[in-house]
């Protein structure tokens, strides 16, 4: 006696939809009956919301033979996302994210925060961020299975400057004289004060370049 089976693993990992279904007999007397394991025969020859695993088919014919044989329902590989490693960017700085996956016939795709452009392509978000941000996306495919990755972009300093904390106005020559020194960030200084020890303003100058 000898059969012909389709096996089906389940859709997602870890799930119990996996299927045994008995699409033919050859030899033995029908109509025929079924089970697997230790259950009771019945008349269905399909066998659903199967975990994966080995189960043990048997079957039996109208004369009352039975016949069995070990069936093996696979596991289904997982469907992966990457968003590669974290990221350290200057502020205004532009990043592409990709997320790269294994998944097939992607149904949905899952950005969070969406702050990037929606671009062509879904796997891929346009972002400028102005602070440190940790971005997430799901992936979901038609059968429901998804997959996540988290990714950190670290943004350093917001502007590149130096102001120093100590200058001597005494006449000498040394270190008599301040400037804010910046970057080429920097393209103005709104408002430049100094105060003395008692809080009274004793210097103030608004909208003048770095380095001057």
């Amino acid at each position: 006696v000898g059969t012909s089976l389709e096996v089906r693993p389940p859709a997602c990992t870890g799930s119990s939809m996996g299927i045994i279904q008995v699409d033919s007999i050859a030899g033995g007397t029908g109509p025929f009956l079924f089970a697997i394991n230790n259950n009771s025969f019945g008349t269905s020859d399909r066998f659903e919301g199967l975990m994966p695993g080995s189960y043990n088919l048997r079957m039996e014919d109208a004369s009352g033979c039975t016949w069995e044989e070990t069936v093996v329902v696979p596991e289904q590989e997982d469907i992966s996302v990457d968003l590669g490693p974290d990221l350290e960017i200057k502020f205004g700085e532009e990043v592409l994210l990709e997320a790269i996956t294994n998944a097939n016939n992607i149904a949905e795709v899952i950005w969070t925060p969406a702050l990037g452009d929606t671009l062509d392509n879904p796997l891929q978000q346009l972002i400028i961020p102005s602070f440190s941000t940790k971005y997430a996306v799901t992936v979901i495919d038609d059968q429901g299975c998804q997959a996540s990755d988290e990714i950190i972009i670290l943004v350093l300093e917001r502007k590149r400057y130096c102001a120093p904390t100590v200058f001597y106005p005494n006449g000498n020559g040394v270190n008599d004289t301040y400037a804010l020194y910046g970057g080429s960030e920097v393209q103005q200084i709104r408002t430049f004060q100094i105060f003395d020890r008692w809080g009274n303003m004793v210097f103030a100058r608004e909208k003048f370049q770095p380095n001057d």
